[in-house]
C-alpha cells in the first residue's frame, strides 16, 4: 500500500513539474483593443484668411494619489485624405504646453477657398489635454475653439 501512494505521488509531482515547465514557457496573452481611441478632434475646416494652431498641455492634476508624469506623443494635422500635412513630436513635464501651428501658405488650396483638416493626437505617456484653434491672421482672434477632452470628474481629487 506505501509503495502504491509513493508511486501516485511521484506521478502527481512530475505532472505538477511538466505543466509547470510547460507554462514557464508559454506566450504572453496581451488585450486587443477593437475600437481603438478616435482621434483628437472630428475634421476642422480652415479658410485662407486663418491660421490653424493644434496645442496639447500636460495635466499636473495628482489623480488618487498618483503624480503626474510627463507627457510624450506627436501632434500631426493631416488632410481629409489622411495625408500629413504637419506634424511635431512633443515631451512636457506636468504644467508645461505645447502647439503646432498651420498656416495657409503651408497648405496646397488647389480651386478651393477652404480645406478640411483632421487635428490627430498619438499620446506615448501622461495626460495630454489636446485642443484645436482657428485663428483669424487679421485679427488675431479665436474664431473656433474645439477642446475634445470631457472630464470624468471621478478622476479629480476630493471628486465624488
Amino acid at each position: 500500500m506505501q509503495s502504491n501512494k509513493g508511486f501516485v505521488v511521484s506521478r502527481v509531482l512530475a505532472f505538477v513539474v511538466v505543466m509547470l515547465c510547460s507554462l514557464w514557457n508559454a506566450p504572453t496573452l496581451q488585450a486587443f483593443n477593437p475600437q481603438p481611441d478616435p482621434p483628437a478632434c472630428s475634421m476642422i475646416g480652415m479658410t485662407q484668411d486663418q491660421m490653424a494652431r493644434f496645442g496639447v498641455a500636460c495635466s499636473a492634476a495628482t489623480i488618487h494619489e498618483l503624480p503626474p508624469d510627463p507627457c510624450r506623443g506627436t501632434l500631426t494635422f493631416a488632410d481629409r485624405y489622411g495625408d500629413t500635412l504637419k506634424e511635431t513630436r512633443y515631451d512636457l513635464q506636468p504644467g508645461q504646453g505645447a502647439f503646432l501651428d498651420l498656416n495657409p501658405d503651408e497648405v496646397k488650396w488647389g480651386n478651393g477657398i477652404r480645406i478640411e483638416l483632421q487635428p490627430v493626437i498619438a499620446p506615448l505617456s501622461g495626460r495630454s489635454l489636446p485642443a484645436v484653434q482657428l485663428l483669424n491672421l487679421k485679427t488675431a482672434k479665436t474664431e473656433t475653439f474645439a477642446g475634445p477632452i470631457s472630464f470624468r470628474t471621478s478622476l479629480i481629487d476630493n471628486a465624488h
